[in-house]
């Protein structure tokens, strides 16, 4: 007999939370296949590799394809498709990629015929597609080495607030620096605290505070060092990893709940704070009170465990 090849289409290896999903999805031993050319910088050029490969793609002997949602072109329905989908937000900072964007979902939609399961991470989009008559649906939620999370401890936390000069006064993290994620607005309402506000990673936005670009494990102490994550974002998030990873480092969170991100805020006990009206007091207030993650909350989010994750795909596949 024949064996079954599974084939794992990746486009990017950059550290958005959907990628990192999909970086863990790796661990199966799959095969994989990148559908752009690394070494291509032209959008022209990349879309026209994009196409080509997922036209090639559709004529191998793959049993099984994993894709993104973007990615849903020359399907082939002899082969078994399952889409992964982790939110639909158009960019707004480049129209070439606003574009495309809109016509892929659009395709999606079109091509959902094609789809033998659909795999969302949140309740909120599982619903979003039972609404326009979609149920091949499988909520596979978003997994997190637990272990990384607690591999610190406090003498590590002062040193590194005393490196990046952190310390004397309340962190606050504002998350990325990106206007999608609502950081030049949660900057706006709070910079008259006296309090440090730290932004980390890349984005668009360049604020009078200090933006820091950590390895993995500094990232981590950063949370632990913080007092609050305001994640204020405006788009109809998937999940949210950065909350989720706050609330693993023992720091509550304070954010819009959009899309996803209301399930996790909801059943981890955080604030969900939908106008920048009240941001301010609720700050105050937190902060004040010395609020703290519950033990409940923990629990909850220590659930998102790697074995349940591998577990659910194998079962999918």
């Amino acid at each position: 007999m024949r064996k079954k090849r599974v084939v794992h289409l990746l486009t990017s290896d950059k550290k958005s939370g959907g990628n990192v999903y999909e970086k863990y999805l790796q661990n199966l031993n799959l095969e994989y296949e990148f559908l752009i050319d690394k070494k291509v910088k032209n959008r022209v050029k990349k879309l026209f590799y994009f196409f080509y490969s997922l036209y090639k793609i559709s004529k191998k002997e793959y049993s099984t394809i994993i894709r993104k949602s973007e990615s849903v072109f020359f399907m082939n329905k002899v082969q078994n498709n399952i889409v992964i989908f982790h939110h639909y937000y158009p960019a707004p900072t480049n129209i070439l990629v606003n574009v495309f964007q809109r016509l892929a979902h659009q395709n999606l939609l079109r091509n959902l015929d094609k789809i033998d399961t659909l795999v969302v991470v949140s309740q909120y989009w599982k619903e979003y597609f039972k609404n326009i008559g979609f149920n091949h649906t499988k909520i596979i939620y978003n997994p997190f080495d637990i272990e990384e999370y607690f591999n610190c401890d406090d003498k590590k936390v002062e040193a590194f607030k005393v490196k990046y000069k952190l310390d004397k006064k309340p962190i606050v993290y504002l998350g990325n620096p990106q206007k999608s994620k609502g950081t030049d607005r949660s900057y706006e309402v709070l910079k008259d605290l006296d309090i440090h506000l730290v932004t980390s990673g890349h984005g668009e936005l360049k604020l009078p505070i200090k933006n820091l670009n950590l390895s993995f494990q500094e990232y981590i102490l950063l949370l632990h060092a913080s007092s609050l994550s305001i994640l204020m974002t405006q788009i109809e998030e998937g999940w949210n990893r950065v909350a989720h990873e706050s609330i693993l480092c023992k720091t509550p969170v304070i954010g819009t709940g959009r899309g996803g991100m209301g399930e996790l805020l909801e059943k981890s006990g955080q604030i969900v704070c939908s106008d920048f009206k009240h941001l301010k007091e609720l700050v105050e207030e937190s902060l004040d009170n010395e609020l703290e993650v519950s033990r409940e909350a923990l629990m909850y989010v220590e659930s998102f465990s790697l074995l349940k994750f591998y577990t659910e795909w194998k079962n999918i596949l």
